[in-house]
């Protein structure tokens, strides 16, 4: 009898994440591939995975189905995750991190239901789901989403479009910018209930200072090494956060990162292997910068 082909996403994570590295110096800023927009029209949140190289986690923005896609860098399809018993009211970004207590998953992934362009949602959701390991295309999957926390934000309702996760479990957010200013929060889900605590807060010109082009953020990665990435509509931007979180963030080291200026640009992530990817909502392009 032909013996059954190996299962394409691995239950048993490997023995342990891949360590993030940093580029001593950054190489050239490359398109690596363009993936089919058919059903991925708005590419709105991206992160790299830690349990296998190379697999990048995708999502649409809002209104679309409850679907996590994963890709290559190459664009290349490999599958899709469809979480049951939620909404994509307005999801905005995705990261990757520890899992919460209580459940039991080498990494977790972290989906920001947190959108509110006219600010007027009562509470809004992060949803947090075992990441799987993948080991080449497995078509649909239906996955059960372990935690859904809803909170709301202690000014009230604000838009956000930027999540990120550090390697202690703290959730980050930072909302766009609507308001004229950037705020910066963190949240332990451990709480009960769980709520944002203001961090920081940016104000223009600390992006460039010429509009909501410049000023409004679309998307957030925190690099376990202690640096927190942000990017705007027209750049991408590095916090040196060594010394953790603080209200001194304005006044923290600043870096612009070599970056294509993409349409809508909405997702961006720090890859394992040193430097990071952006994603388009619109083009379908997935743009990569390696060490050099």
């Amino acid at each position: 009898a032909r013996s059954p082909a190996p299962p394409p996403v691995d239950p048993t994570p490997p023995a342990e994440p891949y360590r993030f590295q940093r580029c001593t110096r950054l190489g050239e800023v490359e398109v690596s591939g363009t993936f089919d927009t058919e059903d991925l029209t708005e590419a709105s949140g991206v992160v790299a995975s830690a349990l296998a190289e190379g697999v990048l986690w995708v999502h649409n923005d809002s209104g679309n189905a409850p679907r996590l896609y994963a890709l290559s860098e190459d664009g290349r399809r490999l599958g899709t995750l469809l979480l049951e018993g939620v909404r994509n009211v307005d999801w905005e970004d995705l990261a990757a991190g520890p899992c919460p207590q209580g459940i039991e998953s080498a990494r977790c992934l972290y989906v920001g239901d947190i959108g509110d362009n006219d600010a007027v949602r009562p509470e809004v959701a992060i949803h947090v789901v075992p990441e799987p390991v993948v080991t080449g295309a497995f078509g649909t999957r239906r996955v059960q989403v372990a935690r859904t926390v809803h909170f709301t934000w202690p000014e009230g309702p604000r838009d956000a479009e930027a999540l990120a996760v550090t390697e202690e479990g703290t959730v980050v957010l930072v909302t766009k910018g609507r308001e004229g200013y950037v705020s910066v929060y963190r949240m332990d889900l451990g709480d009960d209930p769980p709520a944002p605590e203001a961090v920081a807060r940016l104000d223009p010109p600390i992006f460039g200072g010429s509009g909501p082009a410049t000023d409004w953020v679309t998307a957030a990665d925190f690099h376990p090494a202690g640096y927190l990435l942000l990017r705007t509509y027209t750049a991408l931007w590095e916090f040196d956060v060594t010394a953790g979180l603080g209200p001194d963030l304005p006044r923290r080291p600043l870096e612009r990162l070599p970056a294509r200026l993409e349409p809508q640009g909405e997702a961006a992530a720090y890859r394992p292997t040193g430097g990071y990817v952006t994603v388009s909502e619109a083009s379908g392009e997935i743009t990569r910068v390696r060490c050099r």
